[in-house]
């Protein structure tokens, strides 16, 4: 890809993922509640006109705007990016509406691989391009607004939420086009250092639509005036047969692809050498990935969200069957009396860790 001559900016795409703090979505229990996090959850409470006063509420924070006005203007438009892929499921926005000239997008936001953030900016660019109107002799765009709602943070960025327009640092070329990026498990992990006292009311919002824990989320949100009835719509909908069933189809199924990207893992390291494994620490930063039968017959993102547990099974396997490794080969240094700065240079094991291997 070519590059321009005046000074470079990082890219966000170029930072590590951090998973720390990610909403995992566990079993049900009494009065819990399914996480917004959860597709089929995102589509039950966001995309439902009666449910509409849910996203209005989340949108009356980013933009200067009443609630109120939200709830009597905003509109579901037709939830495809463009007209030439109307029937291309794997294409379509999570969620669009539009309030007069404004178009507002909200995107779900599991799996944390760079392909994904330019997906979504191709969903809004359309949405920019194919709603253009000519008035005259000039032609009238619609603006639009893209919410990510991320599951994943970056490794060195502690911000909730970071917005992106098309500026050179001192001026807009358009007001047309803008992204926010919130980032949950950065809000998460301000809630859990530093107290509930340090979110704002729309971090709480936020917050109480991704906790599973239905007190704690009634607890964080007591002063936001639909949080009560949003929770209690949401355990309904939750222990739902239709979506329970669902959830619990989809746990089981999270939980086996990681299981088997963790055994495959495990194997595979176990008959590596040292310098094989070397190799294969450079290899899997680009991810694990392998096909299989029941993921075809999923959506694209639910395939996403498989594939990015399987990635980390994998990754969990191979470490500890890379540590298994290096504790055989420290035991067998120590019977050889092998100095024991040597073995930790050898193994990569602490001090403290060697010398609680038994060589008898």
């Amino acid at each position: 890809m070519l590059k321009l001559r005046f000074k470079e900016t990082k890219l966000l795409t170029d930072l590590n993922v951090s998973k720390e703090y990610v909403v995992k979505p566990k079993k049900l229990r009494g009065n819990d509640k399914i996480p917004i996090t959860v597709d089929d959850m995102f589509r039950t409470i966001f995309q439902n006109q009666k449910r509409i006063k849910y996203s209005c509420k989340l949108i009356s924070y980013y933009i200067i705007i009443t609630y109120e006005k939200l709830l009597k203007k905003l509109k579901f438009s037709k939830n495809h990016p463009g007209k030439n892929n109307n029937d291309d499921i794997n294409q379509r926005c999570d969620y669009i509406a539009s309030i007069d000239d404004t178009n507002i997008c909200i995107e779900m936001n599991n799996n944390s691989t760079p392909e994904i953030m330019e997906r979504n900016i191709d969903y809004i660019v359309k949405q920019y391009s194919e709603n253009v109107v000519k008035i005259g002799k000039e032609y009238k765009y619609n603006q639009v607004i893209l919410f990510n709602l991320n599951n994943f943070s970056y490794v060195g960025n502690d911000e909730t939420e970071e917005y992106f327009t098309l500026n050179n640092g001192n001026l807009m070329l358009t007001d047309k086009i803008i992204i926010i990026n919130i980032y949950i498990p950065n809000i998460l992990k301000k809630l859990y250092n530093e107290g509930e006292e340090s979110l704002s009311e729309r971090e709480k919002y936020i917050v109480g639509l991704t906790l599973q824990d239905s007190d704690q989320a009634l607890e964080l949100g007591k002063e936001i005036d639909i949080m009560e009835e949003y929770v209690n719509e949401a355990i309904s909908v939750s222990h739902h047969e239709g979506l329970r069933e669902s959830y619990d189809k989809q746990l089981a199924l999270l939980e086996e692809t990681k299981r088997d990207g963790y055994n495959e893992g495990y194997e595979e390291a176990m008959k590596l050498t040292r310098k094989q494994q070397e190799t294969l620490e450079e290899a899997k930063r680009d991810g694990y990935n392998e096909g299989y039968e029941e993921a075809m017959k999923l959506t694209r993102k639910q395939q996403e969200t498989l594939e990015e547990a399987k990635r980390d099974g994998y990754n969990e396997g191979y470490e500890n069957a890379t540590k298994d490794n290096n504790f055989k080969i420290a035991k067998n240094l120590l019977s050889q009396n092998v100095d024991i700065d040597i073995i930790i240079k050898a193994t990569g094991l602490t001090k403290e860790e060697i010398n609680r291997i038994d060589i008898n």
